[in-house]
């Protein structure tokens, strides 16, 4: 998981201003919302982090490191990747004017 968040905040950081202050192609919305998505994820999945981080919604949760849950996880992380992968990379992102 640290390892996707860590992805994550990577690729955010490498997007130009025009991504992140306003998505204007399909491909950048549908990259903020997997961001958003995985962000999510990791805080239903760490309640403690969540809660640290204050956002009190999974305040009544402990996390839960049943391998069951730390198989949906990893799932879930080689989902994200795929999906990270399947973005294409030789178009650059929209420019301002």
């Amino acid at each position: 998981m640290r390892t996707t968040l860590l992805a994550l905040t990577l690729l955010a950081a490498a997007a130009p201003a025009a991504w992140s202050a306003e998505p204007s192609s399909n491909a950048a919305k549908e990259l903020h919302q997997l961001f958003g998505s995985e962000w999510e994820r990791g805080l239903r999945e760490n309640p403690v982090r969540a809660s640290h981080l204050g956002d009190r919604r999974y305040d009544d949760r402990w996390p839960d490191l049943s391998s069951e849950a730390l198989a949906r996880s990893h799932a879930g992380i080689a989902k994200c990747s795929k999906a990270l992968r399947a973005f294409p990379t030789t178009r650059s992102p929209p420019t301002t004017a």
